[in-house]
């Protein structure tokens, strides 16, 4: 038997604690106790997938809750999950906004949708949750 008492989160990687948290995510739905997210990151096309991955970092360093959509879809379809899944903001950049240098954020509870530079999504989302 393996003595743990020493290990702190520290000595363990941070992408550990990520699959640990998704796994944990994942057992609670099953349970139908699914644990509120804050934000949705929505899926524009597989050409955005390595800025997509970027945003779902940040927003994660900043110790904000995010859920990924799990695959590109129609955006619609993707907002109407967001809902059900009760979050507050849905962010998303498709090629338009990456080329501008942009992140679109969505507060889910009054439908606002604004553009933000990339560099301030953070800040803009902290202030939606």
């Amino acid at each position: 038997m393996r003595n743990y008492s020493g290990v702190n989160q520290n000595d363990i990687p941070p992408s550990s604690w990520r699959h640990f948290e998704h796994g944990l995510a994942r057992v609670a739905t099953r349970l139908g106790e699914t644990p509120p997210q804050q934000v949705m990151v929505l899926r524009m096309d597989e050409a955005t997938t390595p800025e997509t991955l970027k945003l779902c970092t940040d927003l994660r360093k900043a110790g904000i809750s995010v859920e990924l959509y799990p695959n590109v879809d129609k955006l619609g379809k993707q907002f109407q999950y967001a809902e059900k899944r009760g979050v507050k903001v849905a962010a998303f950049l498709g090629q338009k906004e990456k080329d501008a240098g942009k992140v679109a954020v969505k507060a889910m509870a009054t439908k606002t949708q604004v553009e933000v530079d990339a560099a301030n999504v953070v800040a803009e989302v902290q202030k939606l949750v």
